[in-house]
């Protein structure tokens, strides 16, 4: 997109964004990623792991949030 709409202010914009999430370190990211839901929506992450085994769907949720954490370096959108 930013080569189609070269040195236009959305272009600026992408080239900011992007720079940024080259930039932040990803422990800097996951820590933020559970601070900031928490001071906002007073939501934190599970306190205590539930097995695949003993609870499938709570294991899920436990484990998503890192894995999208994790995933955000490594994807080429």
């Amino acid at each position: 997109m930013t080569a189609i709409r070269r040195e236009k202010p959305d272009d600026y914009a992408l080239r900011f964004v992007s720079i940024i999430g080259l930039s932040v370190p990803t422990f800097w990211v996951g820590t933020m990623a559970i601070v900031l839901p928490s001071i906002w929506w007073s939501w934190t992450p599970p306190l205590f792991y539930k097995g695949l085994t003993d609870d499938f769907q709570a294991n899920i949720g436990m484990m998503i949030l890192p894995a999208i954490i994790l995933a955000l370096p490594v994807l080429h959108i």
